[in-house]
């Protein structure tokens, strides 16, 4: 009979662990949780043959009440560690400085504690400052950044622009001219880098990443490569020390046909390639809604 009990009370165990992990937890959440109940079972083998005499089968139940309740309280601690911990170390890139990654929105000021950052922001290469849903979605990143700083009244689309093409003439930036078109007609090379103030603490560092072809904007992979090549370079040179915020770059684009999971790992090695010139902390800012596939 305890034989029987004990069996069932296992394989109930095993099918709510599986369900918990394979569904209910992200990624991350997962890996901890893992790594806590490891430790866990040690400590609960140990206190269960140490603590109890099971010679009879409500012995048994006040085993199992014990185990599950241990058991009750590393998920809960768990979930509470990763919903009041945004910030995730993926490697150390020098001994003062590492890489991240956090869920949230790259705009919001308070995503990470810092007098100071840089944040890159993915642009088409003609650096078309209109956000009407044609040339600009408002709901891109490009376009809700350039709203918030119209918004703030720091900026208009064609002083905007000023500020943008100074900032590449001033680093020698050459163009091409294109001929019907929407929206801006000079078209940068892939990887230039605009730098414009956001607000006091904050500077972007505009990317130009995707082109017009056709009715879309389009980046091919060597396009891409180069792009993230050209970034890195950059934040080498002028990161200053500052935290420089990366959104999942490329996510998207048609012609990369590329996965998040594929764009967060490629992120990852264009850091890793370029570490020894790169002296500042660099955050991965992903959407929330990745939490359930990265990493």
């Amino acid at each position: 009979m305890i034989q029987i009990a004990f069996r069932k009370a296992q394989t109930l165990y095993n099918w709510g662990r599986k369900i918990i992990f394979s569904h209910l937890l992200h990624a991350k959440t997962r890996s901890n949780f893992a790594k806590i109940y490891a430790f866990y079972g040690i400590i609960s083998t140990f206190a269960c043959c140490t603590l109890f005499k099971i010679e009879s089968f409500i012995d048994l139940l006040i085993v199992i009440a014990f185990v599950v309740a241990c058991y009750c309280i590393v998920f809960i601690y768990t979930l509470l560690r990763e919903k009041y911990t945004n910030r995730h170390k993926l490697f150390d890139i020098s001994p003062e400085n590492a890489v991240y990654y956090i869920y949230g929105d790259i705009l919001d000021p308070n995503i990470i504690d810092a007098k100071t950052k840089s944040i890159v922001i993915p642009v088409n290469r003609c650096y078309d400052t209109a956000v009407d849903n044609d040339i600009i979605s408002e709901n891109s990143l490009h376009g809700q950044c350039f709203k918030k700083l119209y918004e703030s009244q720091k900026y208009t689309p064609d002083t905007l622009y000023e500020a943008i093409t100074k900032s590449l003439k001033e680093k020698h930036v050459c163009n091409i001219t294109l001929e019907n078109k929407r929206g801006h007609l000079n078209l940068y090379p892939e990887g230039s880098i605009a730098e414009v103030h956001f607000d006091e603490k904050t500077v972007l560092f505009l990317l130009a990443l995707s082109a017009f072809r056709g009715d879309s904007t389009q980046t091919t992979k060597e396009e891409y490569f180069l792009s993230l090549s050209r970034l890195f370079e950059r934040i080498s040179e002028r990161s200053q020390g500052m935290p420089v915020l990366i959104p999942l770059i490329g996510a998207g684009l048609s012609k990369t046909k590329l996965g998040d999971k594929i764009l967060f790992q490629f992120i990852q090695d264009f850091i890793l390639a370029h570490k020894d010139v790169i002296h500042c902390d660099i955050y991965i800012v992903l959407r929330s809604n990745l939490k359930y596939l990265i990493p």
